[in-house]
């Protein structure tokens, strides 16, 4: 059985792996978006 341990622990591992990473793209997306929409209020009141 130790097999089928592995493979489930390599999924697991693979599917965490996976979902940091869209979270990580995701906040990134989100975090840019903020920064220019921030930059474009600075220009309208400047």
């Amino acid at each position: 059985g130790g097999q089928i341990a592995a493979h489930a622990g390599f999924q697991y591992v693979f599917l965490s792996t996976s979902s940091l990473l869209f979270i990580a793209c995701i906040w990134v997306y989100f975090h840019n978006k903020n920064e220019e929409v921030s930059e474009k209020r600075h220009l309208e009141v400047s």
